[in-house]
């Protein structure tokens, strides 16, 4: 025996969880579920509220960690015209990913990412091993939780960019193909809206449609 349930539960505050749910299943075996919240360092997906489950299998040999509900619960995975991009992220974090393994659930769009501990008869789980594994999977959701949310709303991981950024942006363009005369200020530079569909005409080589905006501006 490598484990017992109970001891597995005394670990508990140690990864962070001070309160949870448990339900043994003999004294080997048993699932324990929790709330649990934590920070990132995103503006606008400051806070995860997620759920962890931890399990022991096989007789106390096998110890399974799962952080889920990762989405917004107004964000439905599987209805996203960008779940392509979706899938092909977590593909590209399970690559990166130290410690985690980042699934999505096919049947009811729940996103996840888990992990799983082996321990023989011979050696002992310690309170610290269990803990480095959970703060390695909290720093993966930490990283891939604001990045998962932009993907489903605009196929984009990365945040938008600032009115400031987006004029430097089409000046670069603009010096590359020499139109100088394109470059004043004009009313189209205080319209986001527009400076993205400026930039979306330069990638695509359009001067004359970039010509046609800043005419009506």
């Amino acid at each position: 025996m490598a484990i017992t349930f109970e001891k597995l539960k005394s670990y508990m505050p140690a990864i962070g969880l001070s309160r949870f749910d448990a339900t043994p299943e003999g004294d080997n075996n048993g699932r324990i579920l929790a709330g649990f919240t934590f920070g990132t360092d995103e503006t606008d997906y400051h806070t995860v509220n997620a759920g962890v489950l931890v399990s022991l299998q096989e007789n106390g040999e096998y110890v399974q960690i799962r952080i889920f509900k990762l989405i917004k619960d107004d964000v439905k995975v599987l209805e996203s015209k960008y779940l392509k991009e979706f899938s092909l992220y977590l593909m590209k974090a399970n690559y990166t990913s130290k410690i985690g393994r980042w699934c999505l659930d096919n049947d009811d769009g729940d996103c996840y990412i888990d992990w799983a501990i082996g321990v023989e008869d011979n050696d002992k789980l310690t309170e610290n091993q269990l803990k480095r594994v959970m703060m390695g999977l909290v720093s993966s959701v930490r990283s891939a939780y604001a990045p998962m949310h932009r993907i489903l709303k605009t196929g984009n991981a990365n945040p938008p960019k600032s009115r400031e950024d987006l004029i430097k942006d089409i000046l670069s363009k603009l010096v590359d193909i020499e139109r100088f005369d394109l470059m004043s200020p004009t009313k189209a530079m205080k319209d986001t809206a527009k400076l993205l569909e400026i930039i979306e005409l330069l990638d695509a080589n359009n001067v004359e449609g970039v010509v046609s905006i800043l005419k009506q501006s």
